[in-house]
């Protein structure tokens, strides 16, 4: 048996800093912005180039986590090689794997 825990302290926030730049960037400001067309397009304008910040965006989606999960997951199966996985869960595949 192996015990893996978030690196933060909730999933969305481990998915939000495993997905900070690159490809999944532009995923979840692609859902943030399906979910919230106002403050979406205003966060992915405030953060520029650089990284997201894991606080501000976990802001803007706390209270529409069923709406945000559900545009994700639409454009997760369009561009499923976009997503990094936290580190934690696929160490947990692996273990699982090798079973």
């Amino acid at each position: 048996m192996q015990v893996h825990v978030t690196d933060t302290s909730t999933f969305e926030k481990d998915v939000i800093a495993a997905n900070r730049s690159g490809l999944g960037k532009e995923l979840l400001f692609d859902a943030l912005t399906a979910t919230k067309p106002l403050n979406g397009p205003k966060l992915r304008q405030a953060t520029g180039g650089g990284a997201i910040d894991v606080e501000a965006f976990f802001d803007e989606i706390e209270s529409y986590k069923a709406e945000f999960a559900f545009n994700f997951v639409e454009l997760l199966r369009r561009r499923p090689s976009q997503l990094m996985v936290p580190s934690y869960i696929a160490k947990a595949f692996a273990f699982i794997a090798e079973g």
